[in-house]
């Protein structure tokens, strides 16, 4: 994880400080736009007798968030980092967001170091 150095005469670190806390109340109200190019989400069938080839085959494959999107017009958010893909009528497919810890510490890093 990154680390941010912040610096200056007292006045000037205790602005940067209120900054960064600005930042990060921001991110906790919004949250990022979501299924970026950063994001990787990993496919997941139900691996029953019930799965279809096109599904079996796409098991455990990764995907970048905006392909997810491209991809899988019709999926649902069922939480902050699971969707179902919804890839065919009955499909029971989900897929999780794999790297979530690493991809919001960095883009809040970065929010931070120019704060």
């Amino acid at each position: 994880m990154p680390n941010i150095v912040v610096f200056g005469s007292l006045s000037e670190v205790s602005a940067k400080l209120r900054r960064m806390k600005e930042v990060i109340a921001n991110r906790v109200a919004v949250g990022y736009e979501p299924k970026q190019h950063d994001e990787e989400w990993q496919y997941h069938t139900m691996q029953d007798e019930r799965v279809c080839e096109i599904c079996g085959s796409r098991h455990g494959t990764v995907y970048r968030g905006d392909y997810l999107v491209s991809d899988f017009q019709f999926y649902v958010s069922v939480g902050a980092v699971k969707v179902e893909v919804n890839s065919h009528d009955c499909c029971r497919c989900t897929a999780e967001w794999v790297n979530a810890h690493e991809v919001l510490v960095e883009r809040l890093w970065r929010e931070l170091e120019s704060a």
